[in-house]
């Protein structure tokens, strides 16, 4: 019987540990994705400074060649696009697309007894569903494997957040790195002929 529930205990205090591990984790993604929208603003803000130089390049650039111009203009909306690409992926980082109870298929995610988060009232949502008699009651009903369950139901909810979060980051990140790959080519590009 100790072994029991020593293998309980041990079970409670990983999903503990995982459960911190994956909202430290979620906390980090969405730190990392506000300072990437902090550099789409350094980005327009640089694009808006210099945008008179640009304008006289892109007209340099068709003066001296139609499809030079061409490929100079495709290579700004490349540029428009995976800015905007990866705004598109950090708002999934800040906000995940999909419904926790359609990702986490499990019998409490609709289950009166599931005690980590409290809804809202039908009739007033500016009130918890249940008192606190009848919660505290509910609580003291359950038993540790009814806990356990609970636990690691809310474990699988914040790691399937986890994982979507780090999937859109890098998405994300990637569109940018491209996007400031391209920047700085039509930033050369545009010094050259605006020296020239």
């Amino acid at each position: 019987m100790s072994s029991n529930n020593e293998n309980k205990q041990y079970i409670r205090e990983f999903i503990a540990l995982a459960y911190s591990d994956a909202t430290e984790l979620t906390r980090n993604l969405d730190a990392k994705a506000g300072a990437v929208f902090l550099l789409h603003g350094a980005m327009l803000s640089i694009v808006l400074a210099t945008r008179e130089n640009l304008l006289y390049a892109i007209t340099k650039i068709f003066d001296f060649s139609l499809c030079c111009g061409i490929l100079f203009v495709g290579l700004l909306i490349a540029t428009f696009v995976l800015v905007l690409t990866s705004t598109v992926y950090l708002m999934y980082v800040i906000k995940p697309r999909r419904k926790l109870s359609a990702a986490v298929e499990n019998e409490l995610a609709n289950d009166k007894r599931q005690m980590w988060y409290m809804p809202n009232s039908d009739k007033d949502k500016n009130k918890i569903r249940t008192n606190l008699e009848n919660y505290y009651n509910n609580l003291i009903s359950q038993d540790e494997d009814d806990i356990i369950k609970i636990e690691a139901y809310e474990l699988l909810k914040v790691s399937f957040v986890r994982n979507k979060k780090m999937k859109s980051f890098y998405k994300a990140f990637a569109c940018f790195m491209w996007s400031l790959l391209t920047m700085v080519v039509v930033a050369v590009i545009t010094t050259v002929v605006n020296i020239v």
